[in-house]
C-alpha cells in the first residue's frame, strides 16, 4: 500500500509538474510571441527612425524650395507691381492721346471749314482777278485808243505849229 500511495504521490507530482510544465511551456511560448512582436516591433521603429530621418530631409528640402518659391513670389510680385505702374501709365498716355485726338479731329473739322472758306475765297478771287484782267484789257483798249487819239492831237498841234511858224 505504501507503493500505492508512493505511485499516486509521484503520480500527482509527475501531474503536478506536468502541469507547471505546460505551464512553463505556455509561459515559454508567450514570451517568444511577445518577443517576435518586440521585434517586429523593434524593426519597424527601425524603419520608423530611418523614415523619419528621411522625412526631415524631406522636409528640409522642401522647406528650401518654399524659402526660394516665396523669393521667386516676391519678385514675381514686384514684376507684377511694376507693370501694373507700367500699365497704368499707359492707360493714362492712350487717355492723353485719346483727348490729343479728339482736339486734332476738331481742329481738322475746323481746317476743312478753313479750306472750304478759302477755296470760296479763292473762287472769289478768281472771279476778282478775272474780271479785273478783262477791265485791265478794256483799259488797255482804251489807252491805245486814247493815245491813238493823244497822238493825232500831238500832230494837229505839231502842224498848227509849223503853221503858226
Amino acid at each position: 500500500q505504501r507503493l500505492v500511495q508512493e505511485l499516486e504521490s509521484e503520480s500527482r507530482m509527475n501531474l503536478k509538474m506536468e502541469s507547471d510544465l505546460k505551464a512553463k511551456d505556455d509561459f515559454i511560448r508567450d514570451m517568444r510571441k511577445h518577443l517576435d512582436r518586440l521585434k517586429e516591433v523593434e524593426i519597424a521603429l527601425d524603419k520608423s527612425k530611418m523614415s523619419e530621418a528621411t522625412l526631415k530631409k524631406e522636409q528640409k528640402a522642401l522647406e528650401a524650395t518654399l524659402i526660394k518659391l516665396n523669393e521667386s513670389l516676391e519678385k514675381e510680385s514686384s514684376k507684377n507691381a511694376s507693370l501694373e505702374k507700367t500699365l497704368k501709365e499707359r492707360e493714362g498716355a492712350i487717355t492723353d492721346f485719346k483727348a490729343q485726338l479728339q482736339t486734332t479731329k476738331a481742329s481738322e473739322a475746323q481746317l476743312q471749314k478753313d479750306l472750304q472758306s478759302t477755296k470760296a475765297s479763292e473762287a472769289a478771287l478768281d472771279k476778282t482777278v478775272a474780271s479785273l484782267k478783262d477791265d485791265l484789257a478794256t483799259q488797255v483798249k482804251t489807252n491805245t485808243e486814247l493815245e491813238a487819239k493823244l497822238g493825232a492831237v500831238y500832230e494837229v498841234i505839231a502842224n498848227v505849229k509849223v503853221q503858226l511858224e
